[in-house]
Order: C-alpha cells, then sequence, then structure tokens
C-alpha cells in the first residue's frame, strides 16, 4: 500500500509509530514543524504534496524491514 495522496490522519500516526519515530523526530525528518505532524495527526490539515513523496520514501523503509500497515 502506498500513501494515499491524501493520508488519513491514522495512516500518519501508523507510519510514524512503525518507524518508532516521536512527532518531533518525524517532523525533523521531514523538516516540518512538529506542530504540523500533530496537525495531520488530528486531521487539521493535510500533508502537502512535498510531504507526502517524503511520507511515501519512509513507507517503504518499513517495507524494506518487512512491516505492513494496516491503517
Amino acid at each position: 500500500m502506498r500513501v494515499p495522496p491524501q493520508p488519513t490522519p491514522g495512516f500518519v500516526q501508523a507510519l510514524r509509530r512503525g518507524l518508532g519515530l516521536t512527532q518531533r523526530a518525524l517532523a525533523d525528518a521531514l523538516q516540518v514543524d512538529a506542530l504540523t505532524v500533530s496537525r495531520w495527526e488530528r486531521g487539521q490539515v493535510r500533508p502537502g504534496r512535498a510531504s507526502v513523496a517524503a511520507l511515501e520514501k519512509l513507507r517503504q523503509k518499513l517495507v524494506r524491514r518487512g512491516v505492513t500497515l494496516s491503517a
């Protein structure tokens, strides 16, 4: 399952947790503010195209580890 063009809050949270990252660590990896990640996970805003592309790269890391996401 690829990162959808408009990832759900649950998907973003599942990806972050699958990577074992805090919101701040994910924000640092994506070069966004930690509050932005929090807002994504609460459904207040959606990630932009650049962030979706970066999330996809992180998702691919999980796939290489044999981890799948269900959210």
